[in-house]
Order: C-alpha cells, then sequence, then structure tokens
C-alpha cells in the first residue's frame, strides 16, 4: 500500500503515524521513504 503523507499526518497520542498503527494491528512490517513516492501507471515506484 502506498499512502502520501501517512508517515507524517495524523499522529496519535503515543506518537505513532497512521501507517505504523495499521501495521502493528496488521502485524506486518513498515517501509517508507524519506523523500517523495512516486508510482508509476504499471504500479512499480521510483
Amino acid at each position: 500500500m502506498a499512502a502520501c503523507g501517512s508517515s507524517t499526518d495524523r499522529i496519535d497520542d503515543g506518537g505513532n503515524c497512521i501507517a505504523q498503527e495499521l501495521a502493528d494491528r496488521l502485524g506486518a512490517k513498515v517501509s517508507a521513504p524519506n523523500d517523495t513516492l512516486y508510482v508509476n501507471p504499471d504500479s512499480r515506484s521510483t
């Protein structure tokens, strides 16, 4: 899943962003870019 601003928007009282919250609930690993993520029409990301 790719989500714009998910690492900086919607920080909860515990300091977690919504992306980390979702990953914790799903038991999944989060990886995030430190800059803009571009997704091409063929679903590849750069």
